[in-house]
């Protein structure tokens, strides 16, 4: 991506969240509906690009070593250990995948 499109993108994500602040915010009020519903928008956008950086190479989609990282991350999410210890499994698990050419 260069360093134009990155400008532009970060100037129109400003310009977006100060709209939604200042002029839909006075419109929505302290809605617990709207608070709610608000609170999961940036969780369902990380999720969004999450799967396609995991499952999409290009314009392809991809079943690699990724995906063994993914699945290890996530039990080790699900028995809570640390964020640190989670990325490590994650990496360990895909890297030892691809050392035994076991996926891409």
């Amino acid at each position: 991506m260069s360093l134009l499109a990155l400008a532009i993108l970060s100037i129109g994500n400003a310009i977006t969240r100060a709209t939604g602040m200042f002029v839909l915010g006075r419109r929505a009020g302290v809605n617990p509906r709207w608070t709610k519903l608000m609170a999961l928008v940036p969780i369902s956008v990380v999720a969004a690009v999450f799967a396609v950086q995991t499952f999409t190479s290009r314009d392809q989609i991809v079943l690699d070593a990724r995906i063994a990282g993914v699945a290890a991350a996530s039990v080790a999410v699900w028995r809570k250990a640390p964020m640190v210890i989670v990325v490590l499994i994650a990496a360990g698990v895909a890297a030892g995948v691809r050392a035994l050419h076991l996926g891409g």
